[in-house]
């Protein structure tokens, strides 16, 4: 048990090294830095890991936070919730008469088009009171 876990340990740590010193052999040929003194190569080599792992940590930390931004302005923008009384057991948009017909495969499978082209429908049927079809090859043309 303990060797395999100081080989899961050897292989990660070599991956991740491995990465950092691919990372630093781009850097040297891309700016044509060349050592003449092995002491030197391994200080410029740590402070390039050192930097190479700040900005990356920096990155790590701005995506999070700002995903967690986005996230609470994008919940901000919605009504807030109401309770709502007396819903029926059941609801089939169908009896409501918000629903077109099922569309054939007339256009060789375009899905997104079709599930496009009836939510549209059912959206203004609701809204308008009053079922229409739409062409799903106009929806098609728009989509392209």
């Amino acid at each position: 048990m303990l060797n395999t876990r100081f080989i899961f340990f050897f292989v990660l740590f070599d991956i991740i090294v491995g990465d950092v010193s691919i990372e630093w052999d781009k850097f040297k040929h891309k700016y044509n830095k060349q050592y003449k003194i092995i002491d030197e190569e391994i200080e410029r080599k740590q402070i390039f890991i050192e930097n190479h792992n700040e900005i990356h940590s920096f990155f790590t930390q701005e995506l999070v936070s700002s995903r967690r931004n986005t996230l609470k302005s994008y919940t901000s923008s919605f009504k807030s919730t109401r309770e709502v009384k007396d819903l029926p057991e059941s609801l089939d948009w169908r009896d409501k008469g918000v629903i077109t017909e099922v569309y054939h495969d007339e256009v060789g499978g375009i899905v997104t088009a079709v599930v496009d082209t009836e939510l549209v429908e059912s959206l203004h049927a609701i809204e308008a009171g009053k079922l229409t079809s739409i062409r799903l090859l106009s929806t098609i043309h728009g989509c392209f």
